[in-house]
């Protein structure tokens, strides 16, 4: 198969297909599959092929953040959840405002990996951002547990979101955040 038939079978529903075709072309490293990988990463039906084009397209480096924050919109929250793995070393100010809207996500995973790839850039809004997780979810613990380990470089957006955390839950998240900062 050229690489166009290739990049068509990433549409299968079979998953053994897709895994292949997906390693032939990283195999192939023919940077022509651009224009189609980015086509189906946005508009195919299957949300398997999204999936898999995102991830072809980072394999070869032509992820781009336009694709990027498309996906980060996706109807589905594994694709969803992925885009924020795939963009976790490429925070700039624009993925990062496409970011915001993900703190409210209905799925759990997805609010999950926000709060570790959040970890990964030094900017300050990504500070703003893991202190809305922690105020909104502060009940629950996997969440609170992912904020804090994100929390080395964003300590003073955290400490200043307390403030608008529950009382109730206030002493128990400073005791962790502090003992976070602090490496205790």
């Amino acid at each position: 198969l050229n690489t166009a038939e290739l990049g068509a079978e990433l549409d299968s529903s079979n998953g053994w297909r897709r895994d292949k075709v997906h390693q032939m072309l990283l195999w192939r490293e023919d940077r022509s599959a651009e224009p189609l990988l980015a086509t189906l990463a946005g508009k195919s039906a299957n949300p398997l092929a999204r999936l898999h084009a995102l991830c072809v397209l980072d394999g070869l480096g032509l992820l781009t953040n336009s694709v990027l924050q498309s996906a980060l919109r996706d109807s589905t929250a594994g694709v969803r959840e992925n885009a924020l793995r795939l963009a976790e070393t490429r925070l700039d100010a624009a993925l990062l405002k496409a970011t915001a809207p993900l703190v409210d996500d209905p799925s759990p995973k997805v609010r999950l990996q926000l709060a570790f790839s959040l970890g990964e850039s030094r900017d300050p809004a990504a500070g703003g951002l893991l202190g809305r997780l922690l105020v909104d979810h502060a009940g629950d613990p996997w969440l609170v547990a992912a904020v804090l380990s994100s929390a080395i470089h964003h300590v003073f957006p955290l400490v200043s979101a307390l403030d608008r955390v529950d009382s109730r839950q206030r002493p128990a998240l400073a005791e962790q955040l502090f003992g976070t900062a602090l490496g205790t």
